[in-house]
């Protein structure tokens, strides 16, 4: 259960907004089960403000995937690898090279991390793409490859988590407040 969501102005209130008032999006949560898969749509919420909700039906260990930010840029305006990010956040991380499989956005890591540490990982910058795993236990460079080549061949048009093995949570955040 979330215990407290803070509404800043890093958030949908004060960036996106509807008709001509300029009225800000509301904070909604609407949840589907298909297939016994749910399915929860949100709006104006971090993913850092989702952490607990999710890790409380999360496997032991988060697999953070194909990230697009403009927080963290090399001098040439490209991203830094998730490896990085991960180290500059002080965040105990495994790290899995998928520059073979990286094909949405231009993150070309695979990151293993338990859930304790996804708040530190996502603090205090914003990312306009994440995609988010559990998973029982620390990957093999095997295991992270197939689901790499699982997750970014996937058609998008059904639900990807039956296509994980194993898998009891996805997220997937677009400009770090929908879901």
């Amino acid at each position: 259960m979330v215990k407290e969501l803070r509404i800043d102005r890093w958030m949908a209130f004060n960036v996106n907004t509807i008709g001509m008032r300029q009225d800000p999006f509301p904070l909604a949560f609407s949840s589907t089960v298909a297939g016994g898969v749910y399915s929860i749509v949100a709006t104006a919420a971090r993913a850092v403000e989702l952490v607990d909700l999710l890790a409380a039906h999360a496997k032991d260990y988060a697999v953070v995937v194909n990230v697009g930010t403009n927080s963290f840029l090399e001098d040439d305006a490209s991203p830094w690898p998730l490896g990085q990010i991960a180290r500059a956040q002080s965040v105990d991380a495994t790290v899995h090279d998928i520059r073979w499989a990286a094909s949405r956005h231009m993150s070309d890591d695979l990151l293993v991390m338990p859930w304790l540490e996804m708040p530190k990982f996502l603090d205090d910058w914003g990312h306009y793409q994440i995609e988010v795993f559990d998973v029982a236990a620390p990957l093999t460079s095997a295991e992270a490859d197939e689901l790499a080549l699982t997750v970014n061949t996937h058609d998008m048009k059904t639900p990807v988590l039956p296509a994980i093995p194993g898998a009891q949570v996805y997220y997937g955040g677009h400009d770090d407040c929908y879901v």
